[in-house]
């Protein structure tokens, strides 16, 4: 399990953007490592509100076959077009309601 407990996942939240994520940080280089090529969340916003975020995730994706489901909110294929487009409206709507709560 990988938890940043009170780590903003968006850069609306006092969080300086380059700011450090390390579990979240780790989960990336344990998915590139091989050492497994699943991620489960609760939701799409306890991952990322960072379209760049979700862009190496997709990344991510494309490199390791690595893949994404959630409790709530969906699974996107990653590997298709409209999945891709689908996370990325996804994304959009997490990083406005983070900016509207900010």
């Amino acid at each position: 399990m990988f938890t940043d407990n009170d780590i903003g996942a968006s850069d609306k939240t006092g969080r300086i953007e380059d700011a450090p994520r390390p579990s979240y940080d780790r989960m990336l280089a344990d998915v590139r490592s091989g050492r497994f090529n699943r991620i489960v969340a609760y939701s799409n916003s306890r991952i990322t509100r960072r379209m760049l975020q979700l862009e190496e995730l997709i990344q991510l994706h494309e490199e390791t076959g690595a893949q994404i489901f959630t409790v709530v909110s969906g699974n996107d294929d990653l590997s298709t077009a409209d999945g891709q487009r689908v996370a990325r409206i996804k994304a959009s709507v997490d990083a406005a309601e983070s900016a509207r709560i900010s």
